[in-house]
């Protein structure tokens, strides 16, 4: 549960401070430093068609459902009964990239 907190507290960090792993997210850009501790271990990755973060995009349910399990080292496939993303959610598409 220690370990959650903190993602919560990183993931809520992304609001507010990348490198040159990202196009779009110079050294004054606000939040960087917990992007670029989420991208370091393997949580986020950016789009790989352009190398941008897009801080501007807002991320839905499933996308931080995803970097919250990542972060915490939760496997998916381990949940019991419906597990994966689209056991909990009716309206999650079962063939999803997530």
């Amino acid at each position: 549960m220690k370990k959650l907190s903190s993602v919560i507290v990183l993931l809520a960090l992304l609001t507010q401070t990348v490198s040159a792993q990202f196009s779009d997210i110079g050294p004054n850009t606000d939040y960087r430093d917990a992007i670029l501790w989420l991208y370091d271990n393997e949580v986020i990755n950016g789009y790989d068609e352009d190398g941008t973060f897009r801080p501007e995009v807002c991320v839905n349910r499933v996308e931080i459902l995803k970097m919250i399990y990542l972060a915490n080292e939760t496997d998916i496939n381990d949940l019991g009964a419906g597990a994966g993303w689209y056991g909990y959610f009716s309206d999650v598409d079962e063939n999803g990239w997530y």
